[in-house]
């Protein structure tokens, strides 16, 4: 709507009206450059923080604003958790100097503090995701709640942390002194007592305060000492939801917005009057949502009061910097069947079927895990059986099993964890076992897609209880969907730990296990399907003494159920077995399956907690293995960086899924994937169509969906699958309709992959009898096209398929920024974005392959190129918001020597299939990773102007050289890591330049 800079000079009036039916009174409108995340906040510019240090910090006094995290909090009077506080040992060592004695291990304890916070039960300031809209549901910049649980948001927390938080000139309003010396009587705590804006701008005045575009209002109502009052007299829980506050109302709206306040604040749990007179006078949604006005909460404000009354002053220098927060930074989960039949329970679904239940429970639980960037992999335990002598338990059984299978179909799970029976009734007799278990596998083949089993030995199984016995079996059941779920808790138990000696180990245990991890080696990975870590808590006493003792079940299932800690925390060896089974060359499915007592705490935060240690886990594993580093999660709101999967090599010589697994181990977060991989791919797969590889079969659709499911659990988002070359501006029927159905080809597949973005290229074919340059022709084909991808959206109830425009330097037509945003904006669709890409800009708008300076191609001088550079640049900026910016790729190009490249076909020759395009054999042949010593263009300047149009997507490259010809262990690892340093060097790079647009 307008940029934040203008938001100090601009009126009220300006923003959305009020009875606008989603989002009232907002300062942002989708589909218009998105507001920054940082929101009033920008208003804290440099010149008015230096200005309130110099005026406002004059004696040096620091006072906190915080009310102590242990106190009794007034949210939990609303039921909102008070902060917990938890010591946790992390050593992993010895209980007591005495048992160090005895393991002969050093005793040095290591503690850490845990906090388990609800933001909102203590001092805090509420985010932009905080209150939504009433009736709309929407947040700040038009954000639905499914957006922020898919981390799909600006992040406005880690924004104001990243901008060095809210820190600038505050004015104290300090209205409990006003009202006692004027005689007003309301109990901050109890009463709904509205304070007036009169009152407000009377305090100010008496104090000789001139209120200043990003002040920080401090409104205090004496709500903290109030509380503190009723918690000593026992009476806190008293507190129900009414407080003093700032009076609601159009007026007040007004006078915060015009006056420019940066954020507000107060000593009780709203800032206004609670509760609002009804929910449309509410001023949290349009302050939070619709302004992004910081709102400051439960600050003490005690002692600045007292100092500054003492002082005859209002104005203070006020500095709060919120925490920094991200995701865990997991991405394949582990299915509990009885997790989601927990969940089923909680639905209200109208059907007496209890299967119906838990279908609904696997939707809404694969919904949420695509939302969240999750890949389902595995549910487990299917349990008890094989070799069972009751037979009708074991048809049963096989029917029980045909569910799970279309549980998985619902998931799109594609593993089935089987572990061995511990029955006791159970026969090994492997003339049932094996036909027992090739039953079933017959069953997941006959699915669509096939389901695998992953057949679990356990050290208390009634037979099966070593990874060689179950590897037989399966050898025996011979069925190429089953192979072995290794657990090194399993293993480890059975022959290296013992739950029943003081030092925990079994005699000649070392040398057991030992024996079969080098025996584990030499299997084909081939033979693993799911690789399940954890490890094993030291008992002191030992069973039987040891309270997790069950005497009515095996010992080592005992202390599986209750001592089965994450991998570091227990005395396994753990790391071992992890380098045995990576040392088969095993990349498939690997989790952590954790269990322990602890697992029933009902604390809101145990999951959190638990992803953390999960986390901290995989992290000692990688580092200890020589595995890949882990690399957390692109906080929100803050650029991925990523790559094209073109540029790792070639597709001939190099699988996708060695550069995918490339890209990951580099750190890039984002894959851009390049047709040519995905079809090549294809086409290696088991039953594929080679006639037609873009058929919509299951066997296809499946291949495609293990990619789209391998780039998701390497912690990557897959940001677009393209390039639709050709396809528009087409005279030709026949050709037209081609062009259509390649495009119509292109969703079934990008569904699979979990991306909603393709994009076309501005067509570069030269035969112009056969083309059309008409830019109303190609806009009606971009918005027929736009609205085929709709169209496809609404029929599968799936997110909206957004398609991209990309010039192309040697375009036939359109070959610059704005004459494809002319075609987009005259296509007018809202699901029609903008492709850039830095080589295509510049080999525009100031390159010249055919010069040997390089440059030239509009100007002589390198002066005056890299000035019309940022000239369009500027242009650029302006004319494109940054939401419509679909994808952005960075290349620079190599110095070439003109007379290595062919000569173009002059335009007016006749095309032939031979026709040398201006700049193609430049672009096909020299591109450049950014930021290397051989590139010469001004890339960077590209990325800055893309960033002030408000981007938040991906920066990806796009590289064509014949380096990816190249044969060698390390072509892919050394491009994935050329790859991401040219990326992240070059924005930062654009990042530090000063504003020239």
């Amino acid at each position: 709507m307008f940029s934040m800079a203008e938001a100090e000079i601009l009126p009220f009036s300006t923003l959305t009206p009020s009875d606008h039916p989603l989002h009232p009174y907002s300062n942002w409108t989708p589909g218009c450059a998105p507001p920054p995340p940082i929101g009033r906040l920008a208003l804290l510019t440099p010149e008015r923080v230096e200005r309130a240090a110099r005026e406002e910090i004059r004696t040096g006094k620091r006072i906190s604003l915080d009310i102590p995290i242990s106190t009794n909090s007034p949210e939990e009077m609303l039921g909102r958790k008070r902060v917990e506080r938890h010591v946790v040992r992390i050593d992993g060592g010895p209980s007591t100097s005495e048992e160090s004695q005895t393991l002969g291990q050093v005793y040095q304890p290591v503690h850490d503090d845990v906090l388990t916070v609800n933001t909102q039960g203590t001092t805090q300031w509420d985010g932009f995701y905080h209150f939504s809209y009433p009736g709309s549901g929407l947040f700040y910049g038009g954000a639905t709640t499914a957006d922020v649980f898919a981390g799909n948001i600006n992040d406005g927390m880690l924004a104001w942390a990243n901008a060095g938080g809210i820190v600038g000139r505050a004015v104290l309003i300090d209205y409990a002194r006003y009202a006692e010396q004027k005689g007003i009587h309301y109990d901050a705590c109890l009463d709904s007592h509205a304070i007036p804006l009169s009152a407000i701008k009377e305090i100010a005045a008496s104090k000789g305060v001139e209120f200043r575009v990003g002040d920080i209002l401090v409104v205090r109502t004496g709500f903290d000492t109030r509380f503190n009052e009723l918690v000593a007299q026992n009476l806190s829980h008293r507190v129900s939801g009414h407080y003093a506050g700032v009076e609601q109302g159009k007026e007040t709206l007004r006078w915060l917005w015009e006056t420019g306040f940066a954020a507000v604040a107060g000593d009780q749990p709203a800032f206004e009057r609670w509760p609002s007179p009804s929910p449309q006078d509410t001023m949290h949604p349009i302050l939070l949502s619709g302004w992004g006005l910081p709102i400051g909460e439960l600050l003490a404000l005690e002692e600045v009061a007292a100092e500054l009354a003492k002082r005859d002053r209002a104005t203070f220098f006020l500095c709060a910097v919120p925490l920094k927060s991200a995701k865990a930074g997991l991405w394949t989960i582990e299915l509990a069947y009885e997790c989601l039949e927990a969940y089923a329970k909680s639905l209200k679904v109208d059907s007496s079927d209890p299967k119906d239940a838990l279908r609904e429970a696997a939707r809404q639980t694969n919904a949420l895990a695509r939302e969240l960037g999750l890949v389902l992999a595995a549910i487990d335990a299917f349990e008890g059986y094989e070799g069972l002598v009751d037979r009708t338990r074991h048809a049963a059984l096989v029917e029980d099993f045909k569910f799970w299978v279309e549980l998985c179909g619902i998931m799109g799970i594609e593993i089935i964890q089987i572990p061995a029976t511990f029955d006791p009734k159970a026969t090994l007799d492997e003339s049932l076992v094996v036909p027992d278990l090739r039953e079933l596998c017959d069953l997941g083949l006959a699915a669509s897609p096939p389901v695998q089993i992953a057949y679990e030995p356990m050290g208390w199984s009634t037979f099966t209880k070593t990874w060689e016995e179950a590897n037989k079996l399966i050898k025996a059941v011979d069925r190429r969907n089953i192979g072995l779920c290794l657990d090194v808790f399993h293993t480890a138990s059975l022959l290296w730990g013992s739950p029943e000696t003081k030092d925990g180990k079994r005699p000649g245990g070392d040398q057991a296990y030992k024996d079969s991890l080098d025996r584990l080696r030499k299997i084909p990975a081939s033979d693993i399907l799911l690789f399940q870590i954890s490890d094993g808590a030291f008992l002191s006493p030992p069973m039987p003494e040891s309270a997790f003792t069950e005497p009515e079940i095996d010992n080592l299932f005992a202390w599986s159920k209750h001592g089965r800690p994450y991998p570091g925390e227990g005395y396994f060896p753990v790391n071992e077995f992890c380098e045995a089974v990576f040392a088969t060359g095993f990349k498939g499915v690997t989790t952590m399956e954790v269990f322990d007592d602890e697992g029933f705490d009902r604390r809101e935060a145990v999951p959190a907690e638990r992803a953390a240690r999960t986390v901290k886990s995989w992290v000692g594993i990688s580092e200890k293995c020589g595995l890949a580093p882990f690399y957390p999660p692109t906080p929100a709101g803050v650029n991925k960086l990523g790559t094209c999967t073109v540029n790792l090599g070639h597709y001939e010589l190099y699988t996708l899924e060695e550069k995918l697994f490339a890209a990951a181990a580099t750190g890039h977060k984002a894959i851009d994937l390049y047709e040519d991989d995905l079809l090549y791919y294809l086409s290696l797969q088991p039953g594929a169509n080679m006639s037609n590889l873009w058929e919509a079969n299951p066997v296809h659709l499946h291949a495609v969906k293990k990619i789209g499911d391998l780039i998701a659990s390497l912690g990557m988002e897959l940001i677009c699958f393209q390039p639709l070359i050709d396809v528009e501006g087409l005279v030709i029927p026949a050709e037209r309709e081609a062009a259509i159905q390649r495009c119509k080809a292109y969703f079934p597949y990008m569904r699979q992959l979990r991306t909603t973005v393709t994009y076309i290229t501005t067509n570069r074919r030269y035969d112009f009898e056969n083309i059309t340059g008409d830019i109303e022709v190609i806009a009606k084909d971009l918005a027929y096209f736009a609205n085929l991808a709709a169209e496809y959206a609404k029929a599968d109830g799936g997110p909206m398929i957004k398609i991209g425009y990309e010039h192309l330097a040697w375009g036939s037509f359109i070959n610059t920024f704005d004459k494809t945003w002319e075609a987009i904006e005259l296509a007018n669709r809202p699901n029609l974005g903008f492709v850039f890409d830095t080589f295509n800009f510049l080999g525009k708008e100031f390159a010249n392959p055919y010069n040997p300076a390089g440059h030239g191609r509009i100007h002589d001088t390198i002066e005056e190129s890299t000035t019309y550079v940022r000239q369009r640049l500027a242009k650029l900026a302006k004319l494109i918001p940054g939401d419509k910016i679909y994808v952005c790729q960075v290349a620079d190009a190599n110095l070439a020597d003109p007379k290595s490249l062919p000569v173009p076909t002059p335009a007016t020759e006749k095309w032939t299939p031979q026709h040398e395009p201006p700049f193609f054999a430049w672009s096909s042949g020299h591109r450049l990773f950014p930021n290397e010593p051989t590139g010469y263009m001004p890339v960077a300047e590209c990325l800055a102007a893309i960033l002030a149009t408000g981007y938040k997507g991906a920066f990806t490259n796009e590289i064509f050289n014949t380096s990816y010809f190249e044969k060698g262990d390390d072509v892919v690892a050394s491009h994935a890591k050329r790859s991401f340093a040219g990326v992240a060097s070059c924005v930062e790079d654009a990042k530090a330049m000063k504003p020239w647009w």
